[in-house]
């Protein structure tokens, strides 16, 4: 749990809220001792199950007990169209964070409109949940999909911390039926190699194909630049080139991505 603020500052901002047409929405919140800290909402590792079954496409949702985990605010195409997405997933469970566990918020907004959020906290969101199936021009292949909720409302529910990744096998981001029930979790991938030297679109995206012996090229898993100027790191990406650890947001969109959130998550 974060430290709480000086009781000046605390005092400060209550009445700095009570003074102002909206609360500040960033003040400390304590988890009610009785019943589940995750409150009683529905759960990312039920809902995205794909055994389980499936609500209707746009049905409205209301989730609660997630921890943020990114807020994308890195545009790298520089037309405003690849940032904003908030990144969050299930609180853990006897230590664990569950499989299916991780989401994409799209489009989202804020109760009260002042909240400000970030990674850590634990928040609740209700909104329309959809298996986005890429672009009409160029869809994913058949069966495959982002689970997101569009559109919702996010509430504090209270300050955490970022838990620690979970530590997973990179073969397994290299097909949609092992790497599917991790799309939108945080998770750490060991002693990997650049398959190939790192590139760049000509949309701005950077990306890193990461070695799986016997994938094809166009199914490996990569480290991407989605929410971080990945080329800024001081790292290599040529081809050959080790690590001992990848940690980030894995994503899909046509294939799997880890997004690291900074430089201190790519170690060599």
């Amino acid at each position: 749990m974060k430290p709480f603020r000086t009781l000046g500052l605390l005092i400060a901002l209550i009445c700095a809220s009570a003074c102002s047409d909206g609360a500040p929405g960033d003040l400390d919140l304590t988890p009610s001792p009785k019943g589940d800290v995750r409150g009683d909402g529905l759960r990312l590792a039920e809902l995205n199950n794909p055994a389980n079954p499936r609500p209707p496409e746009g049905a409205e949702v209301n989730v609660t007990g997630i921890t943020v985990l990114a807020i994308d605010t890195f545009d790298e195409t520089n037309n405003g169209s690849s940032a904003g997405n908030i990144y969050a997933q299930d609180l853990p469970v006897q230590g664990a964070v569950p499989a299916f566990g991780g989401i994409t918020l799209f489009n989202a907004s804020f109760n009260p409109p002042t909240l400000r959020i970030a990674p850590g906290d634990v928040v609740d969101v209700r909104g329309a949940y959809e298996e986005f199936l890429g672009p009409p021009s160029s869809p994913f292949d058949i069966g495959e999909s982002l689970p997101e909720i569009v559109s919702g409302t996010i509430r504090l529910r209270f300050e955490h911390v970022v838990p620690e990744p979970i530590t997973i096998q990179l073969e397994e981001l290299a097909s949609y039926e092992t790497g599917r029930k991790w799309i939108g979790t945080l998770v750490r991938v060991e002693n990997v190699t650049a398959q190939s030297d790192g590139f760049k679109g000509g949309s701005g995206r950077f990306s890193v194909r990461l070695d799986v012996p016997g994938v094809a090229d166009s199914d490996l898993p990569t480290i991407n630049n989605a929410l971080y100027d990945v080329e800024a790191a001081p790292v290599s990406f040529a081809s050959g080139t080790k690590y001992t650890s990848v940690v980030g947001i894995v994503q899909f969109f046509f294939n799997f991505a880890i997004g690291p959130r900074s430089a201190a998550d790519i170690t060599p």
